[in-house]
């Protein structure tokens, strides 16, 4: 299961075009939290208040009398009246037998005397951090109107259950954070308004996923920060307090590679070690708390190796420091008739790639810088610029690169069809005037 959506384009454009940083990485916290399953007592809210009160001043000026009836008075869907009946008469207001529905002395109280509010018994439910036991904000229950809930929470029994925070035991301590929380406030933690007690609570271990950003400016300096990914706009603005409780650990984690054993499915072939990118949360050294990155090229390029589809031409090509990792392009990545060539223009026009990893492993992605190393990879991605917003003007790309050269720079990035394009470029030219050059064409591509 997926558990972030962060648009991770406009995220790296904001960071660059707003704040100057450059995004290095994301890592995941799988930050503890408590799921609580609630009775409470409470005032019925205002909206549902007019209702509930319409009912039973008509069940009161009747005595006695139907659902049915009820239905035609207030001219309201008749499941919206059965689940409000049922409601008081859970709370004591009425008593319903045989269909028929009167007010018991509760209810007749209620509806005589003035400034009388309606309590009623409910379940309710509640996220609360599993580490301060407080009640999480109210972005924590946002949901989508097409794709439901924002936020992915991780039960305790699903595999993946492995909170890098032990959960506090829970206690009364969660009924006192909660009903501590002032009346006017209360809406930002999605507590009713109108909340009088919490009679129970059945709590269920749960994780959520918090992102760590690292990033760095062009001097080098380093910032490490808590967001939320679970939406596709990042936000950290309701993370307050995880932030304050976390931020000292933060700024002390790093990268470093980890082994993952992938256990074989029978007896014949043998279990597989791979290596992946890894957080330092279960390892920190407060000395590293400078860096982003502390791995060895050895481990970096069996990674690299795992999840791009390019080979390493050389290890020297490959160069990693404390807040970067680069892959120098040069000429021989395009006279090896490498695989992947097109992924690998890709990668180099966008300047960057990233490498993915399920959240689980405690490092969502990695990015990857694509140098150009020579004028030979730089004059190819000049040419793919030309050629690819505008209509080639064969005459100033010749006078530009000279002939062959620009021949053999679409070769290198299998543009055959503009090659084409060139040759009858030439051929027509050729006659204009008064001369005939034979295409080269087939002859250069076959070889």
């Amino acid at each position: 299961m997926k558990w972030f959506n962060l648009n991770i384009q406009e995220y790296c454009k904001e960071l660059l075009d707003n704040q100057g940083l450059r995004l290095r990485a994301i890592g995941v916290i799988k930050y503890p939290v408590y799921f609580i399953q609630a009775t409470i007592r409470k005032y019925v809210d205002d909206d549902t208040y007019s209702l509930d009160y319409q009912i039973l001043k008509i069940i009161d000026y009747f005595g006695v009398t139907d659902e049915k009836s009820i239905n035609l008075i207030l001219g309201v869907m008749e499941g919206v009246v059965r689940w409000r009946i049922d409601i008081l008469e859970g709370s004591g207001y009425l008593m319903v037998s045989n269909d028929k529905i009167e007010l018991t002395e509760d209810g007749a109280e209620l509806v005589r005397k003035p400034d009388q509010r309606i309590e009623i018994t409910v379940t309710d439910n509640f996220y609360v951090d599993g580490y301060t036991l407080k009640p999480l904000a109210s972005e924590f229950y946002q949901k989508h109107k097409k794709y439901g809930a924002i936020h992915t929470f991780i039960k305790h029994g699903d595999f993946d259950f492995e909170p890098d925070i032990l959960h506090t035991p829970p206690g009364d301590t969660i009924i006192e954070n909660i009903m501590s929380v002032p009346v006017d406030k209360r809406s930002a933690y999605s507590i009713p308004g109108g909340l009088i007690e919490l009679i129970d609570f059945d709590p269920v271990r749960v994780i959520h996923p918090l992102g760590v950003v690292y990033a760095s400016n062009d001097n080098g300096e380093i910032t490490k920060r808590l967001i939320d990914c679970c939406d596709s706009c990042p936000t950290d603005d309701f993370l307050a307090e995880q932030k304050d409780l976390l931020q000292d650990r933060i700024d002390n984690l790093f990268i470093q590679p980890i082994k993952k054993i992938i256990k074989s499915k029978d007896d014949i072939e043998q279990d597989k070690e791979i290596i992946k990118f890894g957080s330092s949360w279960d390892f920190q050294k407060s000395s590293e708390n400078n860096v982003i990155f502390n791995i060895g090229k050895h481990n970096l390029k069996a990674i690299i190796s795992n999840h791009i589809n390019i080979e390493i031409i050389e290890a020297e090509d490959i160069q990693i420091s404390d807040v970067s990792i680069k892959w120098k392009i040069d000429k021989k990545y395009f006279k090896n008739n490498i695989e992947n060539k097109q992924l690998l223009i890709g990668y180099l026009s966008r300047e960057r790639h990233y490498i993915f990893q399920h959240e689980f492993t405690g490092i969502w992605l990695v990015f990857i810088e694509f140098i150009p190393n020579d004028q030979f990879v730089k004059d190819l991605l000049k040419l793919l610029s030309i050629i690819e917003n505008d209509k080639p003007n064969w005459n100033e790309l010749i006078n530009d690169f000279g002939l062959n050269y620009l021949r053999e720079l679409l070769i290198s990035i299998g543009k055959y069809f503009d090659l084409e394009g060139l040759d009858s470029y030439l051929f027509l030219s050729s006659f204009s005037a008064g001369k005939y050059i034979k295409p080269r064409f087939r002859s250069e591509k076959q070889s």
